[in-house]
């Protein structure tokens, strides 16, 4: 018998066992380490009600839920199948957000987050933009609902920012700062009332002489270069959006060669990727 051999084929045996068990540890750990959880975020103005919430067992025997945090302050009394929670320090009408962290492999309910919604019923009593500030005042606020402010972008509205309802405080004032898209600008504002429906301001134009931003070149290998920084998203010629974020230099070289359209300032161009 060759001695060689078989202390060969011993030593090989016992390498491919100890590098399994190796991988296997490697697995676990990973498994570990990636293992992801949950959050689910309600946000809303306190009615007086309590949040109840349904907290069932996950796999490992302990409680699905593992965090709670009201308007980013950790809330403890979470240990049970169903626990409320209890809101006495906030004000009725007060804005709030609950964010629940959970494992992965459960998922709470919250039985009653529409007890945060109440009726929106504010009124614009003025609506003003400048060439930087857009400022409006309302009364007969009901709550703290944020104030959404949205712009018309292309045919669609689009938000661009949220300030803080001040409530029942007989007239509020508001101002948001605005960077206008050359030419016509169109911009309203929208607070959520019940079952998750919104109500409108009227609408509202501001006309900027500001200098149009372009782009070059128009047969492009690498890379768009704008006149200044601004939002831009790129698009293919079937209509699917490909990039978008706010630059002065974009990046194109890793897109296919052909026909796309470029949104920018408030329109449209085509260009060639080559």
């Amino acid at each position: 018998m060759n001695i060689k051999k078989v202390t060969d084929s011993f030593k090989e045996r016992y390498y491919l066992a100890d590098m399994k068990k190796i991988l296997t540890l490697i697995l676990i750990c990973c498994s570990f380490l990636t293992a992801s959880s949950g959050i689910i975020t309600i946000d809303g103005t306190y009615q007086g009600k309590k949040i109840v919430i349904q907290n069932p067992i996950s796999s490992d025997q302990s409680f699905c839920i593992t965090e709670v945090y009201i308007n980013d302050i950790p809330y403890y009394e979470i240990n049970n199948t169903a626990f409320e929670i209890r809101l006495s320090n906030i004000r009725i009408g007060e804005y709030m957000n609950i964010k629940i962290v959970y494992k992965d492999n459960c998922r709470p309910k919250i039985m009653n987050a529409g007890d945060l919604r109440s009726k929106s019923t504010y009124e614009v009593v003025s609506f003003k933009i400048d060439n930087r500030i857009m400022k409006w005042t309302t009364k007969n606020e009901r709550n703290e609902e944020p104030f959404i402010i949205e712009r018309l972008r292309n045919g669609k509205w689009v938000e661009i920012g949220k300030v803080i309802g001040k409530g029942p405080e007989g007239f509020n004032n508001y101002a948001f700062d605005v960077n206008h898209y050359s030419g016509t600008n169109t911009y309203r504002i929208k607070q959520r009332s019940l079952q998750n429906k919104y109500r409108y301001s009227e609408e509202v134009e501001y006309y900027s002489n500001k200098a149009e931003i372009n782009f070059y070149p128009k047969r492009v290998a690498t890379e768009i270069y704008l006149s200044e920084k601004t939002e831009y998203e790129i698009y293919d010629s079937f209509g699917l959006l490909i990039l978008k974020g706010e630059a002065r230099e974009i990046n194109v070289a890793e897109l296919e060669s052909g026909v796309y359209y470029l949104n920018i300032d408030n329109r449209t161009e085509k260009f060639l990727k080559k």
